[in-house]
């Protein structure tokens, strides 16, 4: 409890206040739970960072947050389909989109038609509701 208390009071300093805010705790709670998530296993991890994914994605610009999702589906389906020399991997639109609203995003069009989604090679295939990734 007093490093939480310590680190709610750095992060306030941290950003020039002589009080503490609610964000100051959220962002603690977050690098507290973090730092634990990280000592676990896997499985366990993924159920925790789901549960408290307030605390883990406090200030944190929503296509970063949309970004690390896709990345993680593209990495399921990789390795699902052996890993090596895949050119091409369809994630189902409907997967990622779940996986969005559990961390609160439900306004993805945005996303979608960034330059930053195509500059990193994702495609949206509506017709089928895919995500498609193209590697050289």
């Amino acid at each position: 409890l007093e490093s939480l208390v310590r680190i709610t009071e750095a992060h306030a300093r941290m950003h020039l206040r002589d009080y503490v805010k609610d964000s100051d705790v959220n962002a603690a709670i977050g690098i507290v739970l973090e730092s634990f998530f990280q000592s676990q296993k896997f499985s366990v991890m993924r159920g925790l960072k789901r549960t408290f994914h307030k605390f883990l994605s406090y200030h944190r610009n929503s296509n970063d947050i949309l970004f690390h999702i896709l990345a993680s589906l593209i990495r399921e389906e990789c390795s699902m389909l052996g890993g090596k020399n895949v050119l091409r991997v369809e994630v189902k639109q409907e997967d990622f989109e779940s996986r969005a609203k559990e961390f609160g995003i439900a306004q993805l069009q945005p996303f979608y038609d960034s330059v930053a989604f195509k500059k990193r090679k994702f495609v949206l295939d509506e017709d089928h509701a895919k995500i498609v990734q193209v590697f050289n």
